[in-house]
């Protein structure tokens, strides 16, 4: 008994470099932050604030785009499209974030 559970304790001590090799490193490009705000705006400074800070701290830059136009919903809609890999995020209003409960169309 006491063999088989080295054995096993073995092999997967032995699979866990494997399993480290494969995964990557993230961040591992630039961070897109959507804001649902025109340039100059209050939401707009604030992102800016939080991508100057969130830069040296991962490694990568993290670049702003404004997506103004209907109260954050295409920003919205924007980040919903986007590849779901991490890489991009979105600073809109709170309103924003209500919007569908009170407009479901």
């Amino acid at each position: 008994m006491l063999r088989v559970i080295a054995g096993c304790l073995g092999l997967l001590l032995s699979a866990l470099p494997c399993a480290c090799a494969l995964a990557d490193a993230f961040p591992n490009k630039p961070i897109r932050l959507i804001v649902g705000a025109g340039p100059g705006s209050v939401s707009d400074v604030r992102s800016r604030w939080v991508a100057q800070r969130l830069a040296p701290v991962l490694g990568q830059p993290v670049v702003v785009e404004n997506r103004s136009g209907a109260g954050g919903s295409i920003a919205a809609e924007s980040v919903a499209r986007s590849p779901a890999d991490g890489y991009t995020l979105l600073l809109v209003h709170m309103g924003t974030l209500i919007a569908p409960e009170i407009y479901p169309n």
